[in-house]
């Protein structure tokens, strides 16, 4: 229902703010390339495909060591997701 209609009858997009390999994975299929509505990923970001590290620990991009670049990420994506006209 939400992918419905567009407002103004413009493209159709689907933002995707994640940290999770599988995730897109799932979105790509979803969303094929040239298919009604648009899937939106940002590439170049630091993402893992979950389970567990060799030390025991949730393998979570969370887990591992902040950088500036991390917080640009998390800064980009809610700049983008000011836009979105729904939030799922």
């Amino acid at each position: 229902a939400l992918l419905a209609a567009s407002p103004g009858g413009g493209r159709r997009l689907v933002y995707l703010a994640t940290d999770d390999e599988l995730a897109v994975s799932v979105f790509e299929q979803a969303f094929p390339r040239g298919g009604p509505v648009e899937l939106c990923v940002r590439r170049d970001v630091k993402r893992t495909d979950g389970g567990i590290r060799e030390d025991g620990i949730d393998n979570e991009v969370h887990r591992a060591p902040c950088e500036a670049r991390d917080a640009e990420d998390a800064l980009v994506d809610a700049l983008c997701l000011t836009r979105c006209q729904d939030l799922v």
